[in-house]
């Protein structure tokens, strides 16, 4: 009896044992039915709480996508203004690991640069590492974002926000090639250069395919295994966009300095990292191509004494602290006259130049509503006693372009 009262009290204890560790296994465990995601081998059974991103371009779609409070941890790449008061781990390829172990990571998104020692000892620490290769077509861009969000915010809900966010991003690059001039029938050659010995942005690459946006004929579009220095000479490009510092090594180089771009003045420098990144970024330098190939025409119609007059009208502000600001009539103003984040549209560049002339905006005149526009908008709100949401609403542009309207301090 004492033997069968022993075993039926361990097959009890037992079962007991079992219960608890399901019980726990379930609190620990997503309930929601978005997790596991399964992406590249590992899986993640939770949402992540800390994420390290060492890869600025997914960094670029992390802040596309509304996450940027997710990440712990930056590379120094990571130089997207709304990062810059997160803590950084060094570079990507060469990252301080204890710097990553201490804010005990669930994922860390970086590229094939990470230092492989690194990348072994960082594994030993059961962390897991996403190398996130960019996208080179629509399709692969759509997967990419798709993958960053399910593992942010699960199979389901994080794929569809995802699928929503590049299709949003896709429709914006589509709008703004709509949006160009009747210039773009006659045809522009452009390429963007990473360096003198000739790489470029080619067709393998999404960012190479942003000439094709702006209807432009990228003419480094193919690969060369060569280098393109005498692609250039052949095919000498009417634009050409450079990594920074480039611009002036170029005018110097007996090889290209005798180039169209190069003698008329069409170089354009625009940071190579930005280039490459495949969130909003993208939309920020195909405006740039776009402005630089087709410049605004409210730019080359603006009267000369418009910006003596604003300029004197700041000075006497200084001085004074009284400035008269006039009436800008040069936008159409209804109930229909809104902007928001993401949109883009020709009659924008005269809230940007309204924005800049009051010395709120300080960038080029694109006619695209991205965070740099809408930091400049919410600060006019700010000065002007609104609710600074950056939406640009009719009343809010009725104000903007009065002489009522309050200047930058």
């Amino acid at each position: 009896m004492k033997q069968l009262l022993s075993f039926r009290h361990t097959v009890l204890l037992g079962i007991s044992l079992i219960l608890t560790a399901l019980f726990v296994f379930s609190a620990c465990s997503d309930q929601s039915g978005e997790y596991p995601v399964v992406i590249a081998n590992f899986t993640f059974d939770q949402q992540p709480t800390s994420v390290v991103c060492l890869n600025d371009s997914v960094a670029d779609v992390l802040l596309t996508c509304g996450y940027c409070d997710r990440i712990t941890v930056r590379s120094d790449e990571c130089t997207q203004e709304e990062l810059s008061h997160i803590p950084s781990a060094g570079t990507c390829s060469n990252p301080d690991i204890q710097k990553i172990l201490d804010v005990h990571p669930d994922v860390v998104f970086s590229d094939k640069s990470l230092d492989a020692g690194i990348r072994s000892e960082l594994e030993r620490s059961h962390i897991k590492i996403l190398n996130m290769a960019p996208a080179s077509d629509i399709d692969e861009l759509k997967q990419l974002y798709r993958n960053v969000c399910a593992v942010i915010d699960g199979k389901n809900q994080g794929r569809t926000h995802g699928e929503d966010a590049v299709n949003t991003v896709i429709s914006t690059l589509d709008s703004m090639q709509n949006h160009i001039s009747d210039d773009s029938l006659v045809e522009k050659t452009a390429c963007y250069l990473y360096d003198l010995n000739g790489r470029a942005a080619d067709d393998n690459t999404f960012a190479g395919k942003l000439f094709e946006y702006a209807n432009v004929i990228n003419v480094c579009s193919v690969p060369s295994t060569s280098g393109n220095i005498e692609k250039l000479r052949l095919s000498d490009p009417q634009y050409i966009f450079c990594a920074l510092g480039l611009k002036e090594q170029l005018a110097e180089n007996e090889e290209l300095k005798h180039l169209t771009a190069v003698k008329t003045g069409h170089i354009f420098e625009i940071n190579a990292l930005e280039f490459q990144r495949q969130g909003e970024s993208m939309t920020n330098v195909l405006s740039r191509i776009i402005d630089a190939v087709y410049p605004p025409i409210s730019e080359s119609s603006v009267p000369e004494s418009k910006d003596t007059s604003l300029s004197e009208s700041r000075e006497e502000s200084k001085e004074e602290s009284s400035p008269s600001i006039k009436a800008d009539h040069s936008l159409t103003i209804d109930e229909y006259t809104a902007y928001g984040k993401g949109d883009y549209d020709e009659d924008f560049k005269k809230v940007q130049q309204r924005l800049k002339d009051l010395g709120f905006y300080n960038d080029d005149i694109t006619g695209y509503f991205g965070e740099i526009s809408s930091k400049a908008f919410k600060a006019f709100e700010k000065a002007n006693g609104l609710d600074q949401d950056g939406y640009a609403s009719p009343q809010d542009l009725e104000l903007l372009f009065s002489d009522k309207v309050k200047a930058a301090g």
